[in-house]
Parts: C-alpha cells; structure tokens; sequence
C-alpha cells in the first residue's frame, strides 16, 4: 500500500561509505529534510545504518532508525 509518501535523495559513495541526503514529503505534504549513511565492511558481509530527518530545515535532526545486515552463508 502506498500512502503517499515520496523521497527524493542523492547519493554520494567514498570507499565502503555511502550517505544520502534529500527530502520526503509525507502523506501530509508535509516536508522533512533526510540523511541516511550505510557503513559496508571491507568484505562486504556486512552493513550498518542510520537513517534521521529534519524538521525544521536542518536546524536539529532525529534518529529514525538504525540497523545492522549481515549476509549470511548457505
């Protein structure tokens, strides 16, 4: 189900690091600014997330979610 939301983001890789900056328009119209950076391991196994938005232009920001994947072996 789609409620509307829409994301706009840039993506900028240096190495095993990559970080998106943009916007989301809720389902509200409201907008928020957004940054995610994604940390992959040398090997590649393996990845570490965090995810904030802005709702006040960038002025202070708010940890949405962070996580850790890990490629698991057969």
């Amino acid at each position: 189900m789609n409620d509307g939301t829409v994301n706009m983001n840039t993506v900028a890789v240096d190495a095993n690091i990559w970080t998106m900056t943009g916007t989301v328009k809720d389902s509200e119209k409201k907008n928020y600014r957004t940054r995610a950076v994604d940390v992959f391991s040398q090997d590649g196994r393996k990845v570490t997330g965090t995810f904030e938005y802005s709702p006040d232009d960038g002025k202070t920001w708010v940890k949405a979610w962070s996580d850790t994947s890990k490629k698991v072996s057969k």
